[in-house]
């Protein structure tokens, strides 16, 4: 095609993708299929369609005075395309999640239209005042940006209220009456099985729901924040007070938000999560224009900044969704000033820095008496070694011996790891000695010697996900192990035909394993569909 229809391929996208969510539709909804019944497939299909739509329509948005013919086709599919998903899973098959992932995709989009009308392209009647009022507008549109999640926050909760009866996911925690019942039913023995019992329920993670919220609050947090710093950005004698004092405004917003969960609650809380942001930006200047007053290279200043504000905030900012965002960001930082560091440093650095998170992340996810203060960081730190072992599939991609950190260290820990949780997950490492458990562990040695670091993460989210009924990390588990049998098998010095072979006969194994467990007894899933 021409290079007016090269922007085609997003639409071609968003209709292959949605016939695959159709198809996933009909035979799980109409059919019964109880192998497509999941709705971690549905999730997964919805993403990907948004994500095609998101692209378009953000194009088309940014680009509607020089759009071609293809951008606008493309961009009038993903606008009508969020309306199609609204509805069906709104008022047809009602799914919180691709209704939560469909409200966050149309935020952005819409927050896209508020920042080219009021930043951007603001329009004649505004083209003198945009001169003079410009640190307005962006306040403004922060402004606006934190009323529009809020909105669709509110719309969210409003909407699970709805939903919860005939699906009771959505519902609230356990009462202490609801306890008592199925601690009855349970006929539990008093002792360690008990504790065990109790402290489960009491660990037990909010609704989905809440999940849904907090991921709403981050995304509208972020834009909102960016857009405060940059309308307050000027230079000041004492910029290490005024992040200060924002920070202490975000803490005090948190505090006065409550927890009624009303109007009240959700704006007080994006406000909160928006100036934190806007005071750590603060902060990291200051800290910068410090530092280069004295010639420090900023390779590691920036990471120092966010680690010194993120500690001091950690004990007060009690709000779940920063505890996990900040620390994210920091580690992220790290690990762009770690492969910053050109030579052999950045090796050196990379390898005790995996490891030191692993074991972070293991204790505070497996030991019962860590606060529920810390569990958000723990999160936080799942996430950063996912992005470590993305970032070694991305550069065996692109193989540069100077360059390339090799994967061979975080496979042995993520190998040893993942039989110490198989272990961990049977109820002792005496459990490793038994026959299941002996062939799962070969299995994982076999893995660690031949699959990429990425395989082995994703396994270990799924099984301590499927034990802890952790479900975003058992997600977040479910979408590695695809991302990376992708990378593995691009990388096979082999012909497409060789490597098709070797796909199906990776799928004939499995279904001989699944056979095999079949015939021991071993496989606890239900019937397929008929």
């Amino acid at each position: 095609p021409g290079r007016d229809m090269e922007f085609i391929i997003f639409l071609w996208l968003t209709l292959f993708n949605g016939a695959a969510l159709a198809l996933r539709e009909y035979f799980a909804v109409a059919r019964g299929c109880t192998w497509l019944a999941a709705r971690w497939t549905r999730l997964l299909l919805t993403v990907t369609v948004l994500l095609c739509m998101l692209i378009s329509a953000v194009v088309w948005i940014f680009e509607a005075e020089n759009a071609s013919l293809s951008m606008k086709l493309s961009g009038a599919t993903g606008v009508l395309g969020h309306l199609a998903l609204y509805y069906l899973y709104r008022h047809r098959l009602a799914d919180f999640w691709s209704l939560t992932a469909t409200v966050l995709s149309a935020c952005v989009v819409l927050d896209c239209v508020v920042i080219k009308k009021l930043i951007i392209d603001p329009g004649r009647f505004m083209s003198h005042a945009i001169l003079l009022f410009a640190d307005s507008l962006l306040l403004l549109a922060g402004l606006l940006t934190i009323g529009l999640f809020t909105a669709a926050a509110l719309y969210l909760k409003r909407t699970a209220r709805h939903m919860e009866a005939g699906r009771p996911e959505y519902g609230t925690r356990h009462n202490a009456a609801s306890l008592l019942t199925e601690l009855g039913h349970k006929d539990l023995a008093r002792g360690e099985e008990l504790a065990d019992f109790i402290i489960h329920r009491q660990r037990e993670k909010p609704p989905l729901f809440f999940l849904c919220l907090n991921i709403l609050l981050a995304i509208g947090a972020l834009i909102a924040g960016s857009m405060f710093f940059l309308a307050l950005y000027r230079e000041t004698s004492t910029p290490v007070l005024v992040a200060l004092l924002l920070v202490a405004g975000a803490v005090w917003l948190q505090q006065q938000a409550g927890e009624d969960y009303g109007i009240k609650h959700s704006v007080l809380t994006q406000s909160s999560l928006a100036v934190m942001v806007a005071g750590k930006l603060w902060f990291l200047y200051a800290f910068n224009d410090y530092l280069a007053e004295y010639g420090y290279d900023r390779l590691w200043s920036n990471t120092l900044a966010l680690l010194i504000i993120t500690a001091l905030a950690y004990p007060f900012y009690r709000l779940a969704v920063g505890r996990f965002l900040f620390p994210f960001i920091v580690l992220c930082c790290t690990l762009s000033s770690i492969l910053g560091d050109t030579g052999e440093h950045s090796a050196l650095l990379f390898h005790p820095f995996f490891l030191c998170q692993f074991v972070a992340a293991a204790v505070l996810l497996t030991h019962a008496n860590i606060k529920a203060d810390y569990m958000p960081l723990a999160y936080a730190l799942v996430c950063s070694l996912c992005v470590h072992v993305l970032f070694l599939a991305s550069v065996t991609l692109t193989w540069d011996d100077t360059e390339v950190i090799s994967p061979y260290f975080a496979s042995a820990v993520l190998t040893a790891g993942l039989i110490a949780l198989f272990g961990w997950a049977a109820g002792g490492m005496a459990k490793l000695k038994t026959e299941p458990l002996g062939l799962a562990s070969m299995g994982a040695l076999l893995l660690g010697l031949m699959a990429p670091p990425g395989m082995l993460l994703g396994i270990m989210l799924l099984v301590f996900g499927y034990a802890r009924h952790e479900r975003p990390l058992l997600a977040t588990g479910a979408a590695l192990i695809p991302v990376f049998l992708f990378f593995y098998y691009y990388q096979l010095d082999l012909s497409l035909l060789q490597k098709s072979v070797a796909l199906a006969g990776s799928g004939a194994l499995l279904l001989a394993g699944r056979f095999y467990l079949r015939r021991r007894g071993w496989d606890k899933s239900s019937k397929p569909c008929a």
